[in-house]
Order: structure tokens, then C-alpha cells, then sequence
């Protein structure tokens, strides 16, 4: 992005949209959400950025759930479009963008700028002078204003290394956006080891698995209502805990993935004012009304990562096959699938989902609502049944 050009630096918002927002119910979620797009499609250099509601609701700090109705509200306004872009030769879906339809030009920045000023000093914001000013950038009748360029359309997707070189500048962008804090560790440039440890790791998670897992890093280490007091560099985090002398095949920051992620472990206890590790070792475990069936389930994920001997590490852990086996019960039953084949489909289903696509398959993964209400009934509907 070439940082001097006007147009790269300013957000703008025109009167008839801002109208648009003051006349809802909730001006301020719209103009919140709205600028969180614009800003992501100026520094994406697109008018069509890519922004999945997850990452709007980390970036912006709120539930999914706000962000897909403030986003609808939006596309009645028709302030923006939902796309989805899907692979010409399979149909298959390869990712999801959001329009802007109304993006501010040069030209037309240029224009308001150069513009000499009315004659005289308006009152108001309604003074007719103003109003019938011949080249008032914000009149409806000034296309040019409000019409969005075809920067990059959703139908020449870029090649891969493009779309590795915006993954890579994605998670930079997203790990600086805390340099403002003295305990983070912010960086000026892409250096070499910082583009090669995202690189190592695009292979098994996608940026916005990564971008998550900062934003839980980032938390537990700058409030002060959590114990964790590491501050790494963005290659350090995504590297820590691999090697030849690493006790684990998983790096550190795995800990911090959205299915992994355990707040209460990095949380002080309020019960003292010492302040005290929770130790997962100790942490309750849940009740288990399907022992035998979550048995069954561990045993299949040990072969699922290689390891016949595999015993879940501690107690929050075991949690996450325990709640699988509810999972499990509560979605065969309601859709008649046939006991003796639910250990079977759910491993095909993360078999296919995750390990035929090189990705490392952790037990947060088999309790996830994205396989138990998309990946499962996808798997399902391919062999027929389930409907």
C-alpha cells in the first residue's frame, strides 16, 4: 500500500450514509462495524476485503452472534454484499468476502479539497448556499463519490503465493495492532524469521486459527487479572515448544487456538492474594454418564495422532471427550443414526476434515461446534444419511 497516497490513510464516511446509520435503532453498532470492513479493505488494498465474522468480533472485541446481525442490517442498507467465492472447477467454497459498495476515490478526494469554499460562512449545516454549491462532493447526483472501484474483483483470485503473502501480512498486521502496550512486543517489519515461522505454520492452521489464538495470547498477557508473563516475539510465539530438544510435537501457542483455550488456567485466584497457577492437573472433572463411550473415543483419537498408549493429559482435557460423548449422543440420536456406526463416522469425519488436509487434530477439535453443526452434517449429507 503506498502509505502517501490520501486516499490510503482516510476513512470516509458521506452524510447520506452516516443518515442511514442515525436513523436505526443502533447507530453505533453499524458505524462500529462498518468502519472495522473499511479498514480492513484499506489496508487489504481491496474493496472486496476478506473478513469472516469471526475475526470481526475479535478485532471489534464482541459475541459472533452481534456481528452477523449488525452485518445484516448492513446489507439491507445496502452498504455492503456478502460474497462467496467458490472454486470454478469444483464448486467447492475457498473463501468469504465482504463488499464494500461505496468506497471514496482520489478523484473525487481531490475534488472536495481543491474545491474553493462557498462564498459565504453557512449557519448550518442546512444553509441553502451550501446546499446549492454546484460542486458539492456529497450530492447524490455525484456518482463518483460513492461508487466503488473494481480494485481487485472476487473473480481474479490471486495465486497462491499472493494469497500466502496477504495470510503472512494478515497475522503481522493483527500481532502489531497491540504495539501500543509496553509489555507487547511489536515488530517494524516482516523480517525473514517472522515470515518463515507463519509460513511453517500455515501449513496446519489457517490465518484466522492463528489471528484467534494471538488475541487469546494477547489477553492473558496484558490484563492484569492473569498470571502469564511472557511476552515473545510473533516468531517466538509461533515457534516455542518445536525443535529437536521439544517435549511435545505441538508448539506453545497451540494452547492459545480457540478449541484449546482454557481462560480460567491463566486466571489468578481470587481466594488469595498470592498469586497461584490453576493447574489443569487439578482442575474438577466433569461427570461422565457415558464412561464406555468416552473410552471409545479417546481410543480412537490415539490413533488418530499416532499414539496407541495416548491417555488424556489431565483433567480439562479429559473434559473435552466427555463433552464430546454428549455431543456425540445428542446429534446421532436426534437425526437416527445407528449406534454401532458413531465411533466410525466421527472418525472418517475428522479424518477427512483434518488429517487427509495435514492438519494436527487436537481433542478440542472433536468437541467443536464447527464439527459438530458443519463438518459432521456435511460428512453426513455426502453419504446420504442424516438428512
Amino acid at each position: 500500500m503506498q502509505q502517501n497516497l490520501i486516499e490510503n490513510n482516510l476513512l470516509i464516511l458521506s452524510k447520506q450514509t452516516y443518515d442511514l446509520f442515525l436513523k436505526a435503532d443502533n447507530p453505533m453498532d453499524l458505524v462500529s462495524l462498518y468502519t472495522f470492513y473499511y479498514y480492513t479493505a484499506k489496508w487489504q488494498e481491496t474493496n472486496q476485503p476478506k473478513c469472516t465474522t469471526k475475526y470481526a468480533a475479535v478485532g471489534l472485541r464482541c459475541g459472533e452472534e452481534k456481528i452477523r446481525r449488525v452485518k445484516k442490517q448492513l446489507i439491507e442498507l445496502g452498504l455492503i454484499d456478502n460474497i462467496v467465492a467458490k472454486d470454478k472447477e469444483t464448486g467447492k467454497v475457498i473463501g468469504h468476502y465482504i463488499r464494500l459498495n461505496y468506497i471514496w476515490k482520489t478523484g473525487t478526494i481531490s475534488k472536495v479539497f481543491d474545491e474553493s469554499p462557498p462564498p459565504h460562512k453557512p449557519g448550518s449545516g442546512l444553509d441553502p448556499g451550501r446546499a446549492s454549491h454546484g460542486g458539492n462532493a456529497l450530492s447524490a447526483n455525484n456518482i463518483n463519490a460513492l461508487n466503488a472501484n473494481k480494485e481487485r474483483d472476487i473473480t481474479h483470485l490471486p495465486q497462491k503465493s499472493s494469497k500466502k503473502q496477504e495470510s503472512i501480512e494478515l497475522i503481522f498486521d493483527f500481532w502489531n495492532q497491540y504495539k501500543n502496550d509496553k509489555k507487547w512486543k511489536s515488530h517494524k517489519k516482516i523480517s525473514y524469521d517472522i515470515k518463515q515461522a507463519i509460513l511453517l505454520n500455515l501449513k496446519h492452521y489457517t490465518s484466522e486459527e492463528i489471528c484467534y489464538a494471538i488475541y487469546n495470547y494477547a489477553k492473558v498477557l496484558l490484563d492484569d487479572k492473569y498470571f502469564w508473563t511472557y511476552p515473545w516475539t510473533l516468531s517466538k510465539f509461533l515457534t516455542i515448544g518445536t525443535g529437536k530438544n521439544a517435549k511435545s510435537d505441538q508448539p506453545k501457542w497451540w494452547q492459545f487456538l480457540e478449541d484449546n483455550f482454557i481462560e480460567a488456567n491463566y486466571m489468578f485466584r481470587t481466594s488469595s492474594s498470592v498469586p497461584k497457577v490453576i493447574d489443569e492437573k487439578t482442575s474438577d472433572l466433569t461427570e461422565d454418564p457415558n464412561v464406555e463411550l468416552t473410552n471409545s473415543i479417546i481410543k480412537i483419537y490415539g490413533s488418530l495422532i499416532n499414539n496407541k498408549e495416548y491417555e488424556p493429559l489431565n483433567n480439562s482435557e479429559k473434559n473435552k471427550f466427555i463433552e464430546t460423548s454428549k455431543k456425540m449422543i445428542e446429534y446421532y440420536t436426534k437425526h437416527s443414526i445407528i449406534r454401532r456406526n458413531w465411533i466410525k463416522y466421527l472418525m472418517k469425519c475428522l479424518i477427512k476434515n483434518y488429517k487427509e488436509k495435514g492438519d494436527i487434530i487436537h481433542p478440542g477439535h472433536l468437541c467443536s461446534r464447527k464439527t459438530w453443526e458443519v463438518l459432521m452434517p456435511q460428512f453426513l449429507a455426502e453419504l446420504g444419511i442424516g438428512r
